[in-house]
């Protein structure tokens, strides 16, 4: 469709043209062969005013994925899906807004959108939020509100989320320490693929900490933590190899 043809579909208010042809475009986006022509067809999907596809378009232009990489022009595309209430669009924003790339770093600015992301269902934004209080660094620290952010992101399907809840138990810290109940939400997430999980259980079969000693396993969640990049396990598989 010619930018002139999306213009006159615009004018005609035609919502449920507008939604077939959203739908259309966001269907072929998500079959297309190559980055830059998925990136295209969210172009067209985002042109029509969805907030999805303005969300999409900004993630491609923050990672440069089918196209060259501009923070500025994401948070652009980001501030306009965000002001549509669409929670990813809402994180991302504040993301932006708390590292200072794209926009002026503003922290106020940053934890309203995260804020408003997580009222709205983000996990990710949820879990962030867990995050700032939990360091103190940008607030006060307060571990009790992190916790629950922590367990609402967790709820929804985050597995960092849920790594962070069992670390709060583990160190007893803003709960009650309960190695058992943190060693269960580790395995939990380390079984959903979340790496810093699976090294901690490492780590606990290594050392026999909370569960019998088992080098075997200690090994088996080492290797898969490190599969995903995680630098640590990497270490320790490599100081183990160089040992025998």
């Amino acid at each position: 469709m010619e930018i002139n043809e999306l213009l006159k579909l615009l004018e005609s208010k035609d919502e449920k043209e507008l939604d077939q042809k959203i739908e259309l475009y966001t269907q072929r986006a998500m079959e297309a062969e190559d980055e830059v022509e998925a990136l295209g067809w969210w172009s067209m999907a985002a042109a029509l005013g969805d907030a999805m596809a303005l969300n999409e378009v900004g993630e491609c232009m923050e990672s440069g994925c089918g196209t060259r990489k501009s923070y500025k022009d994401a948070a652009m595309f980001y501030t306009t899906a965000a002001e549509a209430k669409y929670p990813p669009a809402e994180c991302n924003l504040a993301n932006l807004y708390y590292t200072g790339r794209g926009v002026r770093k503003d922290l106020n600015k940053a934890m309203y959108w995260f804020r408003r992301a997580a009222r709205h269902g983000s996990d990710a934004a949820a879990n962030n939020l867990g995050c700032i209080y939990a360091e103190g660094k940008v607030c006060k620290r307060d571990i009790k509100k992190a916790l629950k952010y922590f367990e609402t992101a967790a709820e929804l399907g985050n597995m960092r989320a849920l790594h962070n809840v069992a670390r709060c138990y583990w160190l007893g810290d803003g709960v009650e320490r309960d190695d058992k109940k943190a060693l269960e939400l580790y395995h939990t997430a380390a079984e959903k693929g979340d790496a810093p999980s699976q090294y901690m259980l490492g780590i606990c079969y290594s050392l026999g900490m909370g569960v019998k000693k088992n080098l075997r396993s200690a090994v088996k969640w080492m290797k898969l933590a490190a599969k995903q990049g995680h630098a640590e396990a990497k270490e320790w598989l490599d100081v183990r190899n160089a040992e025998g």
